[in-house]
C-alpha cells in the first residue's frame, strides 16, 4: 500500500504568510498610483475650468477685457463644487516690439490670469493660466 503524503496545515499556514508579506509592497505601489492617477485626473480638470474661462475672455472685445469682466455663464463653466476658479484682468502694459530699420512697434496688450483651487486628499492644489490679449 502506498502511502499518500500532503501538506500539513502548520506548512500552508506558514506558506500563506510569506505570501502575504511579499504582496504588501505590490499593494503600497497600487495604492500610490491610484492618488497619482487621481490628482492627475483633478489637475485635467482645473486646467480645462481654467482654459474654459480664458477661452471666455478670448471671445469678448477687448475694449470689453477690464477688471470688472463678468465670469463665464455657470453653463458653460462645468466644474465639481470642490473646484474654485478666479479670473483676474491686469490693467494695460505696453509691449514695445523692435523693428527691423530702428523703429519700435508699441502694442497695448492685457494680462488675464484664471486661478483655480481644489483640495487633493486634503491638502490644498493650485493651478494658474495667465494669457495676454494684444489690442
Amino acid at each position: 500500500m502506498m502511502k499518500i503524503r500532503g501538506f500539513s496545515m502548520l506548512e500552508l499556514l506558514i506558506a500563506m504568510v510569506i505570501i502575504g508579506a511579499a504582496m504588501i509592497p505590490f499593494l503600497g505601489m497600487m495604492l500610490w498610483g491610484h492618488q497619482k492617477t487621481e490628482l492627475t485626473v483633478d489637475q485635467v480638470v482645473a486646467e480645462n475650468v481654467a482654459l474654459t474661462y480664458l477661452e471666455f475672455v478670448h471671445s469678448k472685445d477687448y475694449k470689453e477685457i477690464d477688471g470688472s469682466i463678468n465670469y463665464p455663464p455657470a453653463d458653460l463653466v462645468k466644474k465639481p463644487d470642490d473646484f474654485k476658479a478666479f479670473l483676474k484682468v491686469e490693467e494695460t502694459f505696453p509691449i514695445t516690439i523692435p523693428g527691423s530699420d530702428q523703429s519700435a512697434v508699441t502694442l497695448e496688450c492685457k494680462l488675464a490670469t484664471v486661478t483655480v483651487t481644489w483640495k487633493h486628499m486634503g491638502k490644498k492644489k493650485e493651478l494658474k493660466l495667465a494669457d495676454v490679449f494684444i489690442k
